[in-house]
């Protein structure tokens, strides 16, 4: 799908993008069922809000819907979609995560404020709360998830107190990963129209004590993940050192390891045995 229905004050977006078009699930299976003759095991969903797919599609289909009809297609080892919006997921996705072990177990679902003054300001369209909720559903529903964010710090307005709370949602929800960005007008959106009133200086530290926030969370989760078995699927030799051999979970984590030799496009099950909080270490079980 392409295109965005929603009004963020911050994202242009819909103004460069236009309103959403889903395309017709039995083109997009035809399409996996294509790459996967030709040899391909994992396979991306994209939208700007890929998880509010199939609006105006006849029958009616949800992107629930649209990953057990690809799970379906012989060969395809694993599912990914990105990127969602807090206030699409809905009861089939959360199901379909549940009970397909081709789908990933992997949501990146950008919260971009722990605030409900910033969220209403930012035309969101749910409350921190109501964003805790859908993490709370998911680690209860899909044993095993791990969740992703984004996040703006310095919008216009947005005070001392607003970021302790991001902080605070943050350090509640313990994202594997998040992306964190300094708030900059962007021309055409109707935020560029408020007063950027947070000092650049003042972004830059709320910027750096989220990431430090999230290094720690990062590197806490991915040392418990020492001495487990993972599976992998090898993208091919690590971009810091061509000696070894990278991958990821199907949670999207990163492990390096040494191979001997280049096994690019297969699955590897490997021991956990080191971790940093950008990636994992481990050996050939």
């Amino acid at each position: 799908m392409e295109g965005c229905d929603l009004s963020c004050t911050f994202c242009i977006v819909p103004r460069t993008r236009g309103a959403e078009v889903s395309r017709p699930p039995e083109k997009i299976v035809e399409e996996v069922r294509r790459l996967a003759e030709a040899g391909t095991v994992e396979v991306t969903l994209l939208g700007q809000t890929v998880n509010s797919y199939g609006k105006g599609l006849r029958p009616p289909i949800d992107l629930g819907g649209l990953l057990r009809r690809v799970s379906e297609v012989p060969g395809i080892r694993r599912i990914r979609f990105i990127t969602s919006h807090p206030s699409f997921v809905r009861p089939s996705l959360v199901q379909a995560m549940r009970d397909l072990p081709n789908v990933c177990k992997y949501l990146h679902i950008p919260v971009q404020s722990g605030s409900d003054r910033v969220l209403r300001a930012m035309r969101r369209g749910y409350t921190a709360d109501r964003y805790l909720e859908i993490c709370d559903t998911l680690r209860r529903e899909v044993p095993g998830i791990e969740i992703a964010s984004d996040f703006i710090v310095g919008f216009p307005g947005e005070t001392a107190e607003d970021f302790e709370r991001t902080a605070a949602l943050l350090e509640r929800v313990r994202f594997q990963n998040s992306f964190v960005f300094k708030y900059s007008p962007r021309p055409g959106t109707d935020a560029a129209e408020l007063a950027d009133d947070v000092p650049e200086e003042e972004k830059k530290r709320r910027n750096q004590a989220l990431l430090d926030l999230q290094e720690r969370i990062s590197l806490e989760k991915n040392r418990a993940r020492i001495g487990q078995r993972l599976e992998v699927l090898v993208e091919g030799p690590s971009k810091r050192d061509e000696r070894r051999q990278t991958g990821r979970t199907d949670t999207h984590q990163i492990v390096n390891f040494d191979a001997g030799r280049d096994l690019r496009g297969r699955f590897v099950e490997l021991e956990i045995t080191g971790a940093t909080a950008i990636a994992l270490s481990g050996k050939i079980a």
